[in-house]
């Protein structure tokens, strides 16, 4: 996925997130706090490739995170994304400037990012050191069409959402039916987390 695809899609879960009592820290978060930190964040993991918009602004150390774990190694995966938990609750500093609801938002951004590579064939070694990949291939890696019109189509959803707010809609689509969708990847997403 492009630069432009995962902040696309990084800000899309940060308004979702804002939206959704799913991380009670997020959903009674700042705004501000929450889109900023999520967007600091949704390109990070690309840090592994010296090509990625980030890896070409600090080269020498993306050439270094690339010779030891590849692209879309260590950095796509779930113990990355604890990784970074680690360091940003575990340095009293950073915890100590930093706004909960903004530290949170970054480890969301890191997460997003890992999120949108799962639609993509190469997918992501979610449980690395396991070479097992996580893909959902809804996107091609030469489509940069269709990889924009769908980052776009989150974004629009994670805005309209809750959908009774926009009663129009109730006569082009079956809102009850969206709703029972995120309803249940959101029950799924928390017996997976036990959150």
């Amino acid at each position: 996925m492009t630069a432009q695809g995962h902040f696309i899609f990084g800000l899309s879960c940060a308004i979702f997130a804002k939206k959704i009592e799913f991380f009670r820290i997020l959903y009674l978060g700042e705004w501000g706090h929450v889109i900023s930190g999520c967007i600091c964040t949704c390109l990070l993991p690309d840090i592994d490739h010296p090509g990625s918009f980030l890896g070409r602004k600090i080269s020498w150390i993306s050439t270094t995170i690339s010779k030891i774990f590849g692209h879309r190694g260590f950095t796509h995966s779930l113990f990355s994304l604890l990784f970074f938990y680690i360091l940003i609750f575990s340095i009293p500093s950073i915890h100590d400037v930093l706004p909960l609801d903004f530290s949170y938002a970054l480890l969301l951004g890191y997460f997003s990012h890992i999120l949108a590579d799962t639609l993509t064939p190469s997918g992501v070694p979610i449980f690395w050191p396991l070479s097992k990949r996580l893909c959902i291939p809804i996107l091609s890696s030469n489509n940069l069409k269709r990889e924009k019109k769908l980052c776009l189509f989150f974004l629009l959803i994670s805005i309209l959402y809750p959908f009774d707010e926009f009663s129009i809609f109730k006569y082009f689509i079956d809102l009850q039916l969206i709703k029972d969708i995120i309803k249940n990847v959101y029950n799924v997403l928390i017996d997976f987390f036990k959150i």
